[in-house]
């Protein structure tokens, strides 16, 4: 079980944090396009509503609540510090990945359909 997420973690972050992002931004340069091309509104976090980021706010959050593998993780560590660290690091990686994803659809946005 812990070598299959080990090399799931490296696929991840390998494909999404590094491949994603700079290959797509060169293949957005490459077209002669940027970022700045993007529609209005494009990198306005609060552009889709409150009520819809309190809808993804909910189902996120609570689906993650009741993952048993999370909590198995959570649980199985050897001490509170351990638990601590895992838990700030894996947060930090979620956001980061978050990110990666994001730029990447805007990235595949401007290339196919923001012509």
């Amino acid at each position: 079980m812990v070598l299959t997420d080990l090399i799931q973690f490296y696929l991840m972050s390998v494909g999404v944090l590094i491949l994603v992002p700079v290959l797509g931004l060169n293949a957005l340069h490459a077209q002669g396009l940027s970022l700045s091309r993007s529609p209005s509104g494009y990198f306005d976090f609060f552009a889709v509503g409150d009520s819809r980021l309190l809808l993804w706010f909910m189902l996120y959050f609570f689906g993650l609540m009741i993952g048993q593998d999370i909590w198995r993780s959570i649980l199985s560590t050897k001490n509170v510090k351990v638990r601590s660290r895992g838990i700030i690091a894996v947060g930090l990686y979620g956001v980061a990945h978050a990110f990666a994803v994001t730029l990447g659809s805007m990235v595949a946005y401007l290339i196919f359909a923001g012509r």
